[in-house]
């Protein structure tokens, strides 16, 4: 069963829709979709060991948001 969130981050003039997905009940895993920016493709966040980790080929416009990005998958964790 798939679980999806559904956030805005605002920082640094930056205002993003997000949608996180997870395929399990356990999430271990989120597909990342920006649905106010749909120029940039859909990635997956991973959580490596404690920590969440993003790829590392993401747009500047999206590293820019990584603190945010990191603190949402935290919260949405189960």
């Amino acid at each position: 069963m798939a679980h999806t969130f559904l956030c805005t981050i605002e920082t640094e003039g930056i205002n993003a829709a997000l949608k996180f997905v997870s395929r399990s009940k356990t999430t271990s895993e989120f597909m990342v979709t920006f649905l106010t920016a749909p120029h940039i493709e859909p990635f997956i966040m991973m959580k490596d060991g404690e920590n969440w980790k993003l790829p590392c080929h993401l747009p500047e416009e999206v590293k820019a948001l990584e603190d945010e990005l990191l603190r949402v998958a935290d919260k949405f964790q189960r």
